[in-house]
């Protein structure tokens, strides 16, 4: 399968913030070709060490 039919352009921001429990991170996502059925808009939002 070709690599090119699935590749797919997003862009994105993201806010990081150093709290007292642990770092907090929101990131927010667009693609800007979306599939029929797929919502094109994603959040991400966690609390803590990345592993």
């Amino acid at each position: 399968q070709n690599f090119l039919n699935n590749y797919s352009n997003t862009v994105g921001v993201g806010l990081r913030y150093s709290t007292p429990i642990g770092p907090v991170r929101i990131d927010f996502g667009r693609n800007l070709n979306p599939v029929p059925g797929i919502n094109p808009n994603q959040y991400y939002i966690t609390i803590g060490q990345a592993f």
